[in-house]
């Protein structure tokens, strides 16, 4: 913070009569010195909170967020973000569920002119996408943002960015069918108007684009003994070099 303090967030075990052990939000406070200035828990035993990022604003508030599993349902997960001052006061907290009953999680949180951001993973339907999350610094929701490339595939989402002037970039991965995937970006500006998606894969140099998963076949045009004295050359080691005996692969190259 603006006093160089140093706060410690983590997702805490602790003994409970519900489950082997609850999941609180554990925050612990030190000076620029290394020396503990306070330690809280936040929780309750009817809930498990899964830590995922952190912001701290120059005001003195702290905004966290990360997944709550509610034990009485115990189903899925849905996106919980929460603000507190620096000094340990909690302000406010919200929970967002997407559609459908499957996990929802923050991935990381920002804050730009004044605004909060989340961007994470959620589920519609029974199909996943990414979900992005704006907002005001009193708690309100501003808007919230789904994207899903088409029905019948899962988006995954695994980095995200805010720029100067609002505008929310997520990018990861789409699962096609089998292990197929193909990258994916989505850009919204700050009123979440959705400015642009990049579906496939990069366009290459040459007319054949491939996705960003692709399996490419070839042939050794040269025998292995060539190839093999090719390496060692390389190597500067000399011809009689034993592979085997060295534990010296030729996949490695």
């Amino acid at each position: 913070d603006q006093q160089n303090n140093i706060y410690l967030i983590r997702t805490r075990d602790i003994e409970g009569s519900i489950s082997d052990s609850m999941h609180y939000l554990g925050i612990t406070k030190f000076d620029s010195s290394g020396n503990q200035l306070s330690d809280t828990t936040y929780g309750d035993t009817e809930s498990i909170f899964i830590f995922k990022d952190a912001y701290a604003d120059k005001a003195g508030h702290l905004y966290i967020t990360g997944s709550t599993i509610l034990l009485n349902e115990y189903t899925s997960s849905d996106v919980l973000t929460m603000k507190f001052e620096l000094s340990g006061n909690f302000l406010w907290q919200d929970i967002i569920r997407s559609e459908g009953n499957r996990s929802d999680f923050a991935s990381s949180i920002f804050m730009k002119n004044g605004s909060l951001y989340i961007c994470g993973t959620g589920s519609f339907g029974i199909y996943t996408g990414f979900v992005n999350l704006k907002y005001r610094d009193n708690g309100d929701l501003g808007w919230v943002k789904n994207f899903n490339r088409y029905s019948g595939v899962d988006d995954f989402v695994q980095a995200s960015v805010v720029d100067n002037s609002g505008n929310v970039i997520s990018t990861g991965y789409t699962v096609l069918s089998g292990s197929n995937q193909d990258f994916v970006t989505v850009k919204y500006d700050s009123n979440g108007n959705k400015t642009y998606t990049r579906p496939d894969g990069y366009p290459q140099n040459y007319s054949n684009k491939f996705r960003g998963l692709t399996t490419i076949e070839y042939a050794v045009t040269h025998s292995l003994n060539t190839v093999a004295y090719k390496v060692l050359d390389m190597l500067t080691l000399d011809r009689s070099f034993d592979f085997v005996k060295n534990k010296l692969h030729m996949d490695s190259f």
